[in-house]
């Protein structure tokens, strides 16, 4: 119980989710019985709501201003698709390939637009369909990350739901 109290305080007072405002602002936070994960956090304005699976894999979040975000698993527990809804009701959906052996990313598949392959490097080394795929996949990545990181960095190990996958995006949206 002492260590939520600490946690939520913390999260307050370094709470960056809805921009870094200098005033203090009440959020509440709850959390998941089954878990004890982040379920919810929100404020008189703002609002964002986590779900997971039955494992506890972080499944979705989704925003008070319509920002919707799910994510797939395949049957190995690997990340199979990311789908991204806006308040246009438009979808945008990154789906992804993996080595079979060593279980790294060798393709990234842009919905009805194109793809970015995947050297053994982690560098993309082909681009079908267009300059703009790229820009597009780093775009969506980058929601990924804000949408899933709500948090300040120092904290987010302990309560962001998908802090590991973050990383990594956030490392493979370098070598775009």
């Amino acid at each position: 119980m002492i260590k939520k109290l600490l946690l939520s305080f913390l999260i307050i007072s370094s709470f960056i989710a809805f921009g870094s405002e200098p005033k203090a602002q009440k959020y509440k936070i709850t959390y998941s019985k089954k878990h004890g994960k982040l379920l919810s956090i929100s404020n008189k304005k703002q609002w964002r709501k986590f779900s997971y699976t039955k494992s506890g894999k972080f499944e979705a979040v989704k925003k008070s201003n319509g920002e919707q975000l799910r994510i797939l698993y395949d049957s190995k527990g690997r990340l199979f698709k990311l789908v991204f809804k806006t308040r246009k009701k438009t979808n945008d959906v990154l789906a992804f390939r993996y080595e079979r052996r060593q279980n790294k990313v060798t393709e990234i598949i842009l919905k009805d637009r194109g793809s970015l392959s995947i050297d053994s490097k982690g560098k993309v080394s082909k681009i079908i369909g267009g300059e703009l795929v790229p820009r597009r996949v780093s775009v969506l990545l980058s929601k990924y990350v804000n949408l899933a990181r709500p948090l300040d960095p120092l904290i987010q190990r302990k309560l962001s739901p998908a802090a590991n996958l973050a990383t990594y995006f956030s490392l493979l949206l370098k070598n775009i």
